[in-house]
């Protein structure tokens, strides 16, 4: 009867810690190809290249390179800067 008492407690005790853990499931990453600095200074692209395979599995990248552009304050007549963000090659 004892044993039996056990085996009961280690399986909601299972079963609880199952209940508990956070939830894996989600959506897939985002895959980024270019993005900003915090503090909006430079602009950061990135090339990723990947060894061939299936394409439903999950691929292992082969090379990453990334190209960093400055942030560009163009001025227009009169002395004022452009409101647009240009990024220098």
């Amino acid at each position: 009867m004892g044993a039996h008492r056990i085996q009961n407690l280690a399986i909601v005790l299972c079963i609880i810690s199952v209940w508990n853990s956070p939830a894996v499931a989600g959506p897939p990453a985002i895959c980024v190809k270019a993005v900003s600095s915090d503090n909006g200074n430079f602009l950061v692209i990135s090339q990723t290249q990947f060894e061939p395979g299936d394409p439903k599995k999950p691929r292992t990248a082969r090379q990453v390179t990334l190209e960093i552009f400055p942030k560009e304050t163009l001025i227009q007549k009169g002395g004022v800067p452009a409101p647009a963000t240009y990024w220098t090659d």
